[in-house]
């Protein structure tokens, strides 16, 4: 498990950096430089916010129907055969060479009791692994928005796949102990403690954190403005928060190993985390 995870002191420096040009330039300029310069998508923001309503107000909002359509059409897209991958909307024509949400999965899924993809769209996790997670038949649970519950359910009904779609805070026919994902999500909540609290209440064996932006830096709210991503535009509020009090949310977790995120600036990170004493 532990040479899944990529943990270096590159790692450090480069979030260490990464503070220090914060509080002189601004997140902004900081998220430019960094991203351009590791190749990794650019993600732009303004603020930071007074509050997440403040944030809310000078944003667009992520239940746009734009981003619903724009995901829709690439999982279907996927599972017609015309590309062979997806994310966040995107197609694209191979997989990623690299993917440690994936590569943990492959670890893991042997030995679940069911998933809990919480914030996991239309099931683009599922269909990546769907050949595993069918071997295995492994229950597979998407939390999501109502909006993308009736489309994901439409969109499962179409092409048989056995995912169940349930809205926040329906666990209807989950078991204890599932592995819980949380890739891309909790930093777009308004509130991820409530959230996390009713989620641990599964007391989920395995979580599994990928996508996420952490600083060593107080917490901050900012609007995230996705310049060129969405036609017509989308904004959204999205926290930076601080490390120490993330953790927090998961404290009878051990971090059982950490990564930069393969696909988006170096201050996105991902923990595996384990219940309990560590392995």
């Amino acid at each position: 498990m532990k040479r899944l995870c990529y943990i270096s002191r590159l790692y450090s420096l480069i979030r260490e950096y990464a503070v220090l040009q914060v509080r002189k330039f601004g997140i902004r300029q900081v998220s430019h430089k960094i991203s351009k310069a590791k190749g990794k998508t650019h993600l732009e923001y303004s603020g930071p916010f007074l509050n997440w309503a403040e944030a809310r107000d000078a944003s667009v909002g992520y239940d746009s129907p734009v981003v619903l359509t724009k995901v829709s059409t690439a999982v279907r897209m996927v599972l017609e055969g015309h590309v062979n991958y997806e994310r966040d909307g995107t197609t694209f024509k191979n997989v990623p060479e690299k993917d440690t949400l994936n590569g943990i999965l492959q670890k893991l899924v042997p030995s679940a009791r069911g998933i809990i993809d919480f914030g996991g769209g239309l099931g683009g996790t599922y269909i990546r692994n769907r050949e595993l997670l069918n071997d295995f038949r492994i229950p597979y649970f998407i939390i999501e928005q109502p909006k993308f519950v009736i489309e994901g359910q439409k969109i499962c009904d179409e092409f048989e796949l056995p995912i169940k779609f349930l809205s926040f805070p329906n666990f209807s026919g989950i078991s204890e102990s599932p592995i819980l994902i949380l890739s891309s999500v909790l930093h777009y909540l308004e509130d991820p403690l409530t959230v996390c609290t009713e989620l641990l209440k599964l007391h989920p064996e395995w979580i599994i954190i990928d996508r996420t932006p952490i600083s060593y830096a107080e917490t901050n709210i900012y609007v995230q403005e996705n310049e060129g991503y969405y036609q017509p535009k989308v904004s959204y509020p999205a926290r930076i928060m601080n490390r120490v009090e993330f953790l927090n949310l998961f404290s009878d977790y051990q971090v059982e190993c950490e990564w930069i995120s393969d696909f988006d600036p170096p201050d996105h990170v991902g923990f595996l985390l384990k219940k309990g004493s560590k392995l």
